[in-house]
């Protein structure tokens, strides 16, 4: 398969079906900045939850964060983001 025991570029090319001295670079593209359909969603279903236990809760905020089991200060960045 290869002389001497040496792997050299173009049998490796050959191995990764690849043309030999190919210099393009396969690249991944970063992912995009904006949020998802499926990311939307979740946001909106959290902040209608926490609206309805603020509701249940009469606005106090410690109550709710307990419930929802999270600190006081992620609900307060939470509510500031809505």
């Amino acid at each position: 398969m290869c002389e001497n025991n040496i792997i050299d570029d173009y049998l490796v090319s050959q191995v990764l079906d690849l043309e030999p001295n190919n210099s393009e670079k396969r690249v991944l593209q970063p992912f995009s900045e904006e949020p998802s359909d499926a990311t939307s969603e979740i946001s909106k279903i959290e902040n209608q939850l926490i609206k309805d236990t603020l509701k249940k809760y009469n606005g106090n905020k410690t109550k709710v964060a307990k419930e929802l089991g999270m600190s006081y200060t992620t609900l307060w960045r939470r509510l500031k983001k809505m």
